[in-house]
């Protein structure tokens, strides 16, 4: 795969980190129109929130917890977003293209994003 330039586009690409910057980056991924595989791995078995509002907010009872996601799930399925909720990254194995999480399971990928 190639980019308008000629210079390789990775074809998968695992984000590492369920947070506002790991969505920000699948989010400007998007935006550019890259459509290659997306993989999002993060350790909680949560939706990704927004961190400091669930501590003042939902903590004093101002808001719930979907008030504070990120997005519902709905939007990770309509931008081709694959979910590998509850379970770590255990090791990035660059030489072999493979994220090894901590369930013992792996995803192939042409870029890691870490975040």
């Amino acid at each position: 795969m190639s980019g308008a330039d000629g210079t390789p586009v990775p074809g998968r690409v695992v984000v590492i980190g369920a947070g506002l910057a790991g969505v920000s980056a699948i989010e400007e991924l998007r935006a550019s129109g890259y459509d290659g595989r997306v993989v999002l791995v993060g350790a909680e078995d949560q939706l990704p929130y927004d961190r400091p509002p669930l501590s003042k907010d939902v903590l004093q009872g101002k808001a719930g917890a979907p008030e504070v996601r990120l997005h519902p799930e709905a939007w990770y399925a309509e931008h081709g977003v694959e979910l590998r909720l509850g379970v770590a990254a255990r090791e990035i194995r660059t030489g072999e293209g493979l994220v090894v999480l901590g369930d013992g399971s792996a995803e192939r990928d042409d870029a890691v994003l870490l975040a």
